[in-house]
């Protein structure tokens, strides 16, 4: 119960050192030598001296040290209960310290621990909570939990070789230093950044490699951890999270959460699995590698700033989307068939060398876009391919699958030749005809579109904007017919055939300029025209199975033709006709109600006319003759 003052001698005690209720009081630079069994320490300096436990095996007295040595060259060093280290902690070489199977103790450094022999963990922790700057030299051992919580401003714990942690990481406060030394960590648990805490990246490769782990970074900014190896069997990023590069091993698995964005300033390479929640970002500033699974999901999206290979397995969701978004050229590669939803090139030339199929969306940005040969790029049904310029290179095969659309937008463009498209739209600049145009459904929505070549389409939608140019090539419009509902609408002079309806509605119809064409009404089915009063220049009925019907007034050019092949009826079905002394050819049917008006005010119908008007009618004296007439009110 007295006092053991050492200044800067050595005190040796080698038999059983009891000192409860005693002092042992260090005032510089002194040594205190424990051979033998710890009883008390009483109270203990812990602003100077050193502490060496330099017996062979023995237990550590729970205490808080200045200075604390495992010392001699062999034996293992028991914690007897939580051990504090407010300066440096040093394991020395073939000494063991061993925090306890039973119990798990923990130790607190405050300044270095440098082992150079061996740290048994356990399941303990151990927590740098100096407030200076810290070196930790791990040696070869391992340890299970470290927490970094060092309090001084801009204070480093500098890591000295290569780190081992068997659960998990925690930096409170202070900055990890992996740059001055680059050393090789691994985590078997989670890794917890606070807000305020740094993790300075080296050289070397951060590895989780657990069972079920958690990574989270609480700064605004996150922490660039480096290159990462994600070993995990499965490995959730839970807050936003910043690499140079990752790496997903093969039988890996990396979850980025709801929402969360993991940027990558290198490469991300996938072996294993990533998988990507509702509304996360992966972008990645190098190349993309997959052999693994990509399994994207909700509206998640992968960014590349360079190119892709693909080889694995593509799991995308209807709302996912890769973006290319480098400013060099990208290229797509692999040797699987991936489906992926969305593919959007917005800065630079693509080169689409795989074979795949985009459900959704594919916009190339502008730029140029070439499918490399031997290559099929399939657009699904209902996805919508948008051109906004650049030069289309068709190498390889581009197919259109059934209801799907390409959508011209933005500048002057050219469809492309050899292609046949299921829908276009129009909308923007200048559209020009880079040969025969085969389409379903044609819509020009705005802009100008040049006709100069053979079109063939199921039917066309006019909405604004003018055709262009002096179209003189044939052109067959299907069952879907001609819905013209505002712009100008230039009929070609050459052969117009349509198979289904032709409308132009009130109000804010378009305009029809006829020129000196024909428009041949050819279907099978029952088949009308509303034309807003605006004039044909000729029209011959070819549908030789059911009525053409005009649905409002109806107008021809006084130098046209109204032309009703043999077995075709033209129906005025009550509506006003106005022939302008034009020639009517009437080889069929020209069936009316009979008290029509008939503007020309003395029109002669030649051949075969039959009167319909089931309610019955009183002849209209707009008609001067008649040929051939039946009176069939039952139509």
């Amino acid at each position: 119960d007295g006092t053991i003052t050492i200044s800067t001698g050595t005190v040796d005690a080698n038999d059983t050192f009891d000192a409860t209720g005693g002092f042992v009081t260090f005032t510089d630079a002194g040594n205190l030598n424990l051979f033998s069994t710890v009883t008390d320490l009483g109270t203990l300096s812990t602003t100077k001296g050193t502490v060496t436990y330099d017996g062979v095996n023995q237990t550590v007295f729970s205490d808080a040290y200045y200075n604390l040595t495992a010392g001699n060259s062999s034996g293992t060093k028991t914690l007897g209960g939580t051990v504090t280290v407010a300066n440096d902690l040093v394991i020395n070489a073939g000494v063991t310290i061993d925090v306890s199977s039973s119990d798990d103790y923990s130790i607190s450094v405050g300044g270095a621990l440098e082992n150079n022999g061996t740290f048994s963990a356990q399941d303990g922790m151990v927590t740098f909570n100096g407030s200076d700057n810290q070196i930790f030299t791990p040696g070869s051992s391992s340890y299970y939990n470290i927490t970094l919580n060092n309090a001084g401003d801009d204070k480093l714990l500098t890591i000295a070789g290569d780190l081992e942690i068997d659960h998990d990481l925690t930096l409170t406060d202070g900055t990890l230093d992996l740059d001055t030394n680059d050393p090789a960590i691994s985590i078997a648990g989670d890794l917890a950044i606070a807000d305020g805490a740094v993790w300075t990246k080296g050289s070397g490769t951060a590895t989780f490699d657990g069972v079920t782990q958690f990574m989270s970074d609480a700064n605004n900014t996150p922490n660039n951890l480096g290159d990462a190896l994600i070993n995990s069997t499965q490995m959730t990023v839970t807050t936003d999270a910043t690499f140079t590069s990752v790496q997903i091993s093969l039988g890996g698995k990396n979850i980025l959460n709801t929402g969360k964005t993991l940027a990558i300033s290198g490469a991300l390479t996938i072996a294993g699995e990533l998988e990507m929640a509702d509304g996360s970002v992966v972008d990645a500033g190098g190349d993309v590698t997959v052999s693994g699974t990509l399994d994207m999901d909700g509206s998640s999206r992968l960014k590349m700033e360079e190119n892709l290979s693909f080889n694995g397995t593509m799991e995308a969701s209807n709302t996912s989307r890769i973006d290319l978004d480098g400013f060099s050229l990208q290229t797509i590669s692999g040797s699987t068939t991936p489906g992926f939803n969305s593919l959007f090139c917005s800065s630079s030339a693509t080169v689409f060398n795989l074979t795949a199929t985009i459900n959704d969306t594919l916009d190339a940005g502008g730029e140029d876009f070439t499918i490399s040969n031997g290559k099929t790029l399939t657009m699904e049904t209902g996805s919508v391919t948008v051109l906004s310029g650049g030069t289309w290179t068709r190498d390889g095969t581009l197919i259109l699958s059934s209801d799907s659309k390409v959508l011209y937008t933005t500048s002057n463009q050219s469809t492309m030749d050899g292609l046949t498209y299921s829908n276009v739209e129009h909308d923007g600049g200048t559209l020009s005809q880079g040969g025969a145009f085969t389409v379903d459904i044609f819509t020009n929505t705005s802009g100008n579109f040049v006709a100069s070549e053979d079109i063939t389409a199921s039917g066309i939608v006019w909405t604004a904007g003018s055709v262009n140019g002096t179209p003189s090539q044939p052109w067959d419009i299907g069952e879907d017919g001609i819905d013209i509902n505002g712009g100008i609408f230039v009929a070609t002079s050459d052969t117009f055939t349509v198979a289904g309806d032709w409308d132009i509605f009130l109000p804010g119809a378009g305009t029809f300029i006829s020129g000196t064409g024909t428009v041949i009404f050819d279907g099978t089915a029952p088949q009308s025209i509303t034309s807003a009063d605006q004039e044909f220049y000729s029209i011959q009925n070819s549908n030789t199975t059911a009525p053409v019907s005009i649905e409002d007034k109806f107008k021809i050019n006084a130098s046209g033709t109204l032309t009703i092949d043999e077995n075709a009826t033209f129906a005025t079905a009550g509506n006003e006709f106005n022939d302008n002394d034009g020639t009517i050819t009437n080889k069929g049917t020209f069936q009316i109600h009979g008290d029509e008006t008939f503007s020309t005010g003395n029109l002669s119908i030649p051949g075969f006319t039959e009167v319909i008007d089931p309610a019955g009618c009183t002849i209209t004296t707009d008609i001067g003759g008649l040929e051939d007439v039946e009176f069939n009110s039952s139509g």
